[in-house]
């Protein structure tokens, strides 16, 4: 029976590398995260896709449609997967979603220049064209939502993609219209009749959804996950390359041609004519590119704040941390500085994630996440290292300090119910390891992580729900442990 079993696993490994995956994807039009110029499909959702993908020896058959026919063909099975979908959770009870967050947006108001929309109620009895089945649409939060809770009226025109909103905004159609906010940004200076509006609303995760409970996504998701998790953390990995390919480069500004009538006046010797007509045109090209350029440099920033941040916790992601965290050891070491550095642990989250699903543990980390940002000063730096473990610098804070703050967090959460998908109420508890030093130790933040991690591990291994530090007691560091405010060594 076991040489039965090993000959099957080595059939169905040959028969993987002979006949790869092969998997469906619905793409639609939403310029850079996922498009289709010249009928090649591409964008930054795409690049990532194609990358793992030619990993993983997966091939990828491309529809093209609508997202409202998207998201249709992916509930009856038609299609595997849809690039660059908002994660609800309306749509988590009707899709799967891969769990490594890929990319941040929300909604954005844009609308025709000959009227003023400042706020929400300028909205009443407008004609406001929307992306059909859009989460920044008819979902909760979303600009429907919105004005229902304001009882404001208006009138909503339903187009299939973002490029239509502008073109109806452009052409008088629509008084107003609802884009995400990076679309919008990019293009709308395309259009000489549409105009930005300050209105932002309904923050989103943007991921790839899957069918709901489809067996290949035992197998996709994981290896989806795994590799977008190795991507983030490196610095120069391909995944911020693409990001500077989509987001960060001046090609994005898109120069109208000359117009034809340009070259006819040439033709016909009206050098003077040309000259004021150049001269015009020059001079209005250049305010275009000029808007546009504020425009890119305004998105260009907010991504690269979006790229240093984890988007699960809203902490300084693995990259960023240690950025930040080698700036401040430099410091330290010339000014001799005291710190410490806090090594943090969600106990038991696997059996978390296993019990009641990867959502019910994302919704933990989202709110630890926010207890570590309300328990810090405004000169701590908090990070998420990865899966469920965190890491926090204190400047200038002695042991002392550090374990304040370390118990202030553990008690924090501990007063947090959490609610899982069968109405069960739960708490959870965090296992915190402290490291503290000064400057004059010169010591790297190698070192310095291995010695709170090490603290990290001793209350992993003699309980979980405590702080450890170690105390130098003769020629002995003593591992001290506090529990509920109780000491044991």
């Amino acid at each position: 029976m076991k040489n039965s079993a090993v000959v099957l696993i080595c059939l169905a490994v040959l028969l993987m590398k002979l006949f790869p995956e092969t998997i469906k994807l619905g793409v639609y039009d939403n310029h850079p995260l996922v498009f289709t110029d010249q009928g090649k499909t591409q964008g930054f959702f795409i690049d990532l896709l194609e990358y793992i993908a030619e990993r993983e020896k997966w091939n990828l058959e491309y529809y093209n449609l609508p997202f409202s026919e998207c998201m249709s063909r992916l509930s009856a099975g038609k299609i595997d997967m849809v690039a660059d979908v908002a994660r609800t959770p309306e749509r988590l009870t009707l899709y799967d979603f891969n769990h490594e967050i890929v990319f941040v947006s929300w909604g954005k108001i844009y609308a025709n220049k000959k009227i003023r929309i400042d706020k929400f109620t300028d909205l009443a009895g407008k004609k406001i064209a929307v992306v059909k089945d859009e989460i920044y649409f008819n979902h909760p939060g979303g600009i429907k939502d919105i004005l229902e809770n304001f009882q404001i009226n208006c009138r909503f025109i339903e187009v299939q993609d973002s490029l239509s909103v502008f073109v109806m905004i452009h052409t008088g159609q629509a008084d107003a219209g609802v884009v995400n906010r990076l679309y919008g940004e990019l293009n709308n200076f395309d259009y000489d009749n549409v105009k930005e509006t300050y209105i932002l609303f309904k923050p989103t995760h943007l991921l790839y959804a899957f069918k709901k409970n489809s067996p290949i996504n035992r197998r996709i998701i994981p290896a989806m996950d795994r590799h977008l998790r190795e991507l983030k953390r490196r610095e120069k990995s391909f995944f911020y390359k693409s990001l500077d390919t989509y987001f960060m480069n001046a090609n994005i500004i898109k120069i109208k041609q000359i117009p034809e009538w340009i070259y006819k006046a040439l033709a016909v010797g009206l050098p003077a004519f040309l000259f004021i007509t150049l001269l015009i045109y020059s001079l209005v090209l250049k305010r275009q590119v000029n808007l546009k350029t504020i425009a890119l440099a305004r998105a260009n920033e907010e991504l690269l704040r979006l790229a240093n941040l984890d988007a699960m916790t809203g902490l300084n992601n693995h990259r960023c941390f240690m950025n930040l965290l080698e700036t401040e050891l430099e410091r330290c070491l010339r000014y001799g500085k005291e710190f410490s550095f806090l090594m943090l642990d969600i106990d038991f989250f696997k059996k978390i994630n296993d019990t009641w699903g990867h959502q019910t543990g994302d919704r933990v980390l989202e709110r630890f996440g926010a207890i570590i940002k309300s328990a810090l000063r405004k000169s701590d730096l908090a990070g998420r290292y990865g899966g469920e473990e965190f890491t926090i610098l204190l400047p200038e804070t002695q042991s002392k300090g550090a374990l304040q703050a370390a118990l202030n967090i553990c008690r924090l959460l501990q007063k947090e119910n959490f609610t899982a998908p069968s109405g069960e109420i739960f708490r959870v508890s965090v296992s915190i390891g402290i490291y503290s030093g000064s400057g004059r130790e010169k010591m790297v933040s190698a070192e310095i992580i291995h010695q709170a991690d090490t603290c990290l591990y001793y209350a992993k291994k003699n309980g979980r729900n405590a702080v450890v530090y170690r105390k130098k007691t003769g020629n002995y560091n003593k591992f001290i442990m506090r529990r509920n405010g109780r000491t044991a060594a």
